[in-house]
Protein backbone atom coordinates (compact mmCIF):
# COMPACT_ATOMS: atom_id res chain seq x y z
CA UNK A 1 0.00 0.00 0.00
CA UNK A 2 3.04 2.37 -0.49
CA UNK A 3 1.12 4.51 -3.15
CA UNK A 4 -1.81 5.04 -0.32
CA UNK A 5 -1.43 7.36 2.15
CA UNK A 6 -4.25 8.90 4.14
CA UNK A 7 -2.95 10.54 7.41
CA UNK A 8 -6.46 10.32 8.84
CA UNK A 9 -6.33 6.62 8.91
CA UNK A 10 -5.16 5.32 12.50
CA UNK A 11 -4.36 1.82 10.50
CA UNK A 12 -2.03 -0.94 8.72
CA UNK A 13 -2.44 -2.67 5.87
CA UNK A 14 -0.80 -4.97 3.12
CA UNK A 15 -1.86 -7.15 0.65
CA UNK A 16 -1.28 -10.88 0.83
CA UNK A 17 -0.87 -13.33 -2.03
CA UNK A 18 -2.23 -17.13 -0.83
CA UNK A 19 -0.62 -20.23 -2.38
CA UNK A 20 -3.59 -20.37 -4.55
CA UNK A 21 -2.60 -16.99 -6.10
CA UNK A 22 -5.65 -15.21 -4.59
CA UNK A 23 -5.02 -11.76 -3.44
CA UNK A 24 -6.31 -10.38 0.04
CA UNK A 25 -6.21 -6.96 1.36
CA UNK A 26 -5.55 -6.97 5.03
CA UNK A 27 -5.58 -4.20 7.57
CA UNK A 28 -6.15 -3.45 11.10
CA UNK A 29 -7.48 -0.15 12.26
CA UNK A 30 -7.97 1.63 15.67
CA UNK A 31 -10.88 4.15 14.87
CA UNK A 32 -12.13 7.41 16.80
CA UNK A 33 -13.24 6.35 20.52
CA UNK A 34 -16.68 7.45 22.54
CA UNK A 35 -20.26 7.64 21.30
CA UNK A 36 -19.58 11.12 19.74
CA UNK A 37 -16.94 9.97 17.18
CA UNK A 38 -19.85 7.87 15.30
CA UNK A 39 -19.68 10.27 12.23
CA UNK A 40 -15.78 10.45 12.59
CA UNK A 41 -15.94 6.63 12.53
CA UNK A 42 -17.55 6.38 9.47
CA UNK A 43 -15.60 8.80 7.54
CA UNK A 44 -12.60 6.70 8.17
CA UNK A 45 -14.18 3.31 7.79
CA UNK A 46 -15.40 4.93 4.44
CA UNK A 47 -11.88 5.70 3.17
CA UNK A 48 -10.10 2.59 4.48
CA UNK A 49 -13.00 0.41 2.92
CA UNK A 50 -12.56 2.39 -0.33
CA UNK A 51 -8.94 1.95 -0.44
CA UNK A 52 -8.53 -1.35 0.33
CA UNK A 53 -11.40 -2.12 -2.27
CA UNK A 54 -8.72 -0.51 -4.75
CA UNK A 55 -6.00 -3.24 -4.22
CA UNK A 56 -7.94 -6.38 -4.24
CA UNK A 57 -11.97 -7.54 -4.22
CA UNK A 58 -10.80 -9.85 -1.26
CA UNK A 59 -10.56 -8.02 1.51
CA UNK A 60 -10.26 -8.61 5.72
CA UNK A 61 -10.42 -5.43 7.79
CA UNK A 62 -9.95 -6.09 11.92
CA UNK A 63 -9.37 -4.03 14.62
CA UNK A 64 -10.85 -1.68 17.58
CA UNK A 65 -13.84 0.30 15.48
CA UNK A 66 -14.92 2.05 18.58
CA UNK A 67 -18.41 0.67 17.09
CA UNK A 68 -21.44 0.91 19.10
CA UNK A 69 -24.54 -1.35 17.84
CA UNK A 70 -26.66 1.25 16.26
CA UNK A 71 -23.13 1.63 13.77
CA UNK A 72 -23.25 -1.81 12.37
CA UNK A 73 -25.81 -1.46 9.30
CA UNK A 74 -24.44 1.85 8.49
CA UNK A 75 -20.60 0.55 7.78
CA UNK A 76 -21.90 -2.61 6.45
CA UNK A 77 -23.25 -0.71 3.94
CA UNK A 78 -20.44 1.72 3.02
CA UNK A 79 -18.58 1.03 -0.60
CA UNK A 80 -20.96 -0.73 -2.00
CA UNK A 81 -22.38 -3.15 1.01
CA UNK A 82 -21.51 -6.56 1.09
CA UNK A 83 -19.63 -6.95 4.16
CA UNK A 84 -19.19 -10.01 6.55
CA UNK A 85 -19.21 -9.21 10.11
CA UNK A 86 -17.42 -12.52 11.17
CA UNK A 87 -19.13 -12.42 15.02
CA UNK A 88 -22.59 -12.82 13.44
CA UNK A 89 -21.62 -15.14 10.60
CA UNK A 90 -19.51 -17.23 12.81
CA UNK A 91 -21.47 -17.23 15.74
CA UNK A 92 -25.29 -16.62 14.92
CA UNK A 93 -24.75 -13.07 17.01
CA UNK A 94 -24.13 -15.20 20.35
CA UNK A 95 -24.29 -13.20 23.22
CA UNK A 96 -21.76 -15.70 25.06
CA UNK A 97 -19.11 -14.39 22.16
CA UNK A 98 -19.91 -10.55 21.72
CA UNK A 99 -18.34 -8.73 24.21
CA UNK A 100 -14.76 -7.50 23.67
CA UNK A 101 -14.99 -4.87 26.64
CA UNK A 102 -15.91 -6.12 29.77
CA UNK A 103 -14.80 -3.80 32.61
CA UNK A 104 -16.35 -5.54 34.94
CA UNK A 105 -14.15 -8.64 34.71
CA UNK A 106 -11.23 -7.02 33.58
CA UNK A 107 -11.01 -3.49 35.71
CA UNK A 108 -9.42 -1.32 32.54
CA UNK A 109 -9.30 1.93 34.59
CA UNK A 110 -9.33 2.09 37.77
CA UNK A 111 -12.44 4.15 40.12
CA UNK A 112 -14.25 4.03 36.46
CA UNK A 113 -17.86 2.67 35.76
CA UNK A 114 -17.64 -1.00 34.69
CA UNK A 115 -20.01 -1.62 31.38
CA UNK A 116 -19.47 -4.15 28.40
CA UNK A 117 -19.82 -3.80 25.03
CA UNK A 118 -18.06 -4.98 21.54
CA UNK A 119 -16.17 -2.48 20.09
CA UNK A 120 -13.65 -4.80 17.86
CA UNK A 121 -14.95 -5.59 14.91
CA UNK A 122 -13.79 -8.10 12.20
CA UNK A 123 -15.40 -7.79 8.52
CA UNK A 124 -14.38 -9.45 5.24
CA UNK A 125 -15.51 -9.32 1.47
CA UNK A 126 -14.86 -11.34 -1.37
CA UNK A 127 -16.03 -11.90 -4.76
CA UNK A 128 -18.11 -14.78 -3.76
Amino acid sequence: FDDIHYQELPSVAANVTLPNKTTVAIASNHLEPHASGASARTQQCQLLMEALSQKSENIILIGDFNMRQKEDRNIENLVGGRWIDAWKEGSGSSKELKLTWDSFSNRYHLNGFGFTARFDRAYARGRE
